[in-house]
């Protein structure tokens, strides 16, 4: 996947357009996501080649509306308002080897931080919810850090651990469920409330057209389909 930005024709402006040049991200959950923050770091990392500076105001410099369908809007709507998020995205843009390492420790990590959990509900699915953590401590968190060097990793204990790459995605619905639990109420809403939040600091009383925007996004359009 890859942004979708669209330049105005010389046919265009002589049909009486605006000139608006937009960059559209299309949908696709939590994998459009992923896949445009690699895209949009990979982009910001080749900036210093051509002679620009490796900032989001520059690689959007020329594009006054930013938009995005269902998961492609997550990303615009981070970037945008989002200054936690941002960093991420300029950091890891510029040490692009260490960018899926910041990603999981700064980003999925807090998102799916599903060890705290404060809510009054049956006993039977408080029981679920602890076993759901006590999973998802032992295999994602785990997988994540890996063995420690203090006192002799033993490598050969950990040969049959799959890595986190190779974790069944039911393992992320599985945190989903239990965020929907953590909030007491079965909705998707509730679950991008969490994203935005956890992982890139958006509380949930933040409106549309807020002007509380990143600095390098005042002054431009933000569409959210």
């Amino acid at each position: 996947s890859c942004t979708r930005g669209s330049a105005p024709t010389q046919g265009a402006e002589a049909r009486g357009g605006t000139g608006v040049r937009a960059a559209v991200f299309e949908g696709g959950g939590f994998l459009s996501l992923a896949d445009f923050t690699g895209t949009i770091e990979g982009l910001l990392h080749e900036l210093p080649s051509l002679g620009h500076r490796r900032k989001l105001d520059t690689l959007f410099e020329k594009y006054s509306l930013l938009a995005g369908v269902s998961g492609g809007s997550w990303t615009t709507l981070q970037l945008v308002y989002s200054k936690k998020y941002a960093d991420l995205v300029e950091k890891s843009a510029a040490l692009p080897k260490l960018a899926g390492a910041r990603w999981n420790a700064e980003y999925l990590v807090p998102w799916l931080n599903v060890l705290n959990a404060n809510v009054s509900l049956p006993e039977s699915i408080l029981t679920c919810l602890s076993l759901a953590k006590s999973y998802i401590a032992e295999h994602v968190l785990h997988a994540l850090h890996g063995p420690t060097a203090e006192g002799g990793a033993d490598r050969s204990s950990d040969a049959g651990r799959p890595s986190l790459r190779q974790l069944p995605w039911v393992l992320q619905v599985l945190a989903e469920a239990v965020i929907v639990l953590q909030t007491g109420t079965l909705s998707w809403k509730s679950i991008i409330e969490e994203l935005f939040w956890r992982g890139a600091g958006i509380p949930p009383d933040l409106g549309l057209g807020t002007p509380d925007a990143n600095a390098w996004a005042r002054g431009k359009t933000s569409l959210a389909v």
